[in-house]
């Protein structure tokens, strides 16, 4: 960063900052999550958005009626996919440093378009990364504020990077998106022994790519059950139709 923007970002920045925070890279699948939200046993559907975005279609159309993606399985369902989860820090009576008991909220930012596999995501974050450092420094004030920041990698990238990339795909957002949330929480509640939770408030944020992405997953979240305190996306291209295209060319 050249000094006047340094200097323009510590004066937002600083005053903003209640909390520590460490990062850590973020892997989860469908799979892992599919018996908790979906009970196979009893053939009842938990989560009825789950089968939209994550079912593998084994079992989820017995009993779960004509929910969307009943009975036929979401594209990378079986994908490990990988983000960057930043937890607030705090110091506690005792004087040790850990995540600050108690309910914590959540934020969700999407990054920009990105061609590269595996440099200038999320979960390979390095300072000097001017691709990715830019939603970095977007989310900083709810880093800072004390919510369980994640930043996806989306399908295709990190270790999904088997996957197709899932460039305005909607439901491959969605499937990127949700395992890391729910992996996010486990991680809460294993990590302070249960006496912090991430709670179901969400604001979902991005930019260009990201925010068409961020609109994807605030729907998928508030299908869920999360509620979605703000959805805040920029410069996304949000109206996809045939129409749309032929309007472009023409101008």
């Amino acid at each position: 960063l050249d000094p006047i923007s340094a200097a323009f970002i510590s004066a937002l920045i600083i005053p903003s900052i209640n909390f520590g925070i460490r990062a850590k890279k973020l892997c989860a699948s469908c799979e892992d999550f599919e018996a908790e939200r979906f009970n196979l046993a009893a053939g009842e559907t938990v989560d009825n958005s789950f089968n939209d975005y994550c079912s593998s279609g084994a079992g989820a159309g017995a009993g779960a009626g004509a929910g969307a993606g009943a009975g036929a399985g979401a594209y990378g369902n079986n994908a490990t996919v990988s983000g960057l989860v930043i937890f607030p820090l705090t110091n506690s009576s005792d004087d040790t440093i850990g995540i600050p008991t108690g309910p914590m909220k959540g934020a969700v930012w999407m990054h920009g378009s990105q061609s590269t596999t595996f440099k200038n995501i999320p979960s390979e974050f390095v300072w000097g990364d001017e691709a990715i450092l830019s939603t970095a420094l977007l989310a900083f004030p709810t880093i800072f504020a004390g919510t369980v920041t994640i930043l996806p990698d989306f399908l295709g990238y990190g270790e999904s990077h088997s996957f197709y990339k899932s460039y305005l795909i909607r439901r491959a957002y969605q499937t990127s998106t949700m395992p890391l949330w729910f992996k996010a929480k486990e991680l809460v509640r294993t990590e302070t022994n249960c006496t912090s939770e991430l709670v179901d408030f969400v604001t979902v944020n991005g930019y260009s790519e990201g925010g068409y992405a961020a609109l994807a997953v605030a729907a998928s979240m508030a299908n869920s059950g999360v509620q979605v305190i703000g959805a805040y996306a920029g410069a996304g291209p949000y109206r996809l139709s045939s129409s749309m295209l032929l309007e472009g060319a023409s101008k």
